[in-house]
């Protein structure tokens, strides 16, 4: 929408420096799934505040960027991992003194990727002293696979997030974003949606409803191959695309 006239005379004696102003930054949450486990990507502070306390990646948003592109932006920085298209909003994250250096608003962001990813890309940089995956379970509380202090409000975070993909296992086929779309099995399935929900889920039960919830509807079909990968051979599926 173009400004008016009437616009453009008050936009010049208009002064923001009459107003305080809070700073923004951004939060990514990046979570996957290896070994049947639900991982997190932490980063180490290299600097004050909470120096050498483990906090999610992230970091202050440029005047002239985007929330998003600061978040792609810090992301790359921090531990060299590339995921814009997969980035999608948690939230926003505003107690009064959640950071000790200033009123500081932080936009948070979330992203499962696949464990391959790590292997190649991450490295710490930046404000990073050191990058590392972390186990992680949520209860009624957050635990970690190590003891470990966290900076900030950020295990709020990270149970925001955790609850996120959790829903999302509901109502999406989030699931298969950790698989070979081309070649899994249901066990391979099954030990993601176990490491999600963090509940443990009868294989028996999971095969019904993988049948009834993906293969009848055709979303997914046989290969007609096997993995050996178990105690018995597994029959292998492929996702269906649209």
């Amino acid at each position: 929408m173009k400004l008016s006239k009437e616009d453009k005379e008050f936009l010049k004696t208009y002064n923001a420096d009459e107003y305080k102003h809070p700073s923004v930054t951004v939060d990514m949450l990046i979570f996957t799934v290896e070994d049947g486990q639900l991982k997190l990507m932490l980063i180490k502070r290299k600097n004050p505040p909470y120096k050498d306390c483990w906090a999610i990646p992230g970091g202050f948003v440029e005047i002239d960027e985007s929330i998003k592109m600061a978040a792609m932006r810090e992301l790359r920085e921090e531990t060299g991992i590339l995921c814009g298209t997969a980035l999608e909003q948690l939230g926003a994250y505003g107690e009064v003194n959640r950071d000790p250096r200033t009123r500081v608003i932080s936009i948070a962001y979330i992203a499962l990727i696949s464990p391959a990813t790590f292997s190649y890309e991450m490295i710490a940089g930046d404000d990073a002293k050191e990058v590392k995956l972390f186990e992680v379970y949520l209860d009624d509380e957050l635990y970690f696979d190590d003891e470990i202090d966290l900076a900030f409000d950020h295990a709020q975070i990270i149970k925001d997030g955790i609850n996120r993909l959790r829903e999302k296992l509901k109502y999406t086929d989030i699931a298969f974003e950790l698989l070979d779309k081309d070649s899994f099995t249901v066990r391979d399935l099954h030990r993601v949606y176990q490491a999600i929900s963090g509940k443990s889920i009868l294989i028996t039960n999971f095969r019904r409803t993988f049948e009834n919830t993906y293969l009848k509807n055709g979303k997914v079909k046989e290969t007609g191959e096997f993995s050996r990968r178990y105690q018995r051979p597994a029959k292998l599926y492929k996702l269906v695309e649209e």
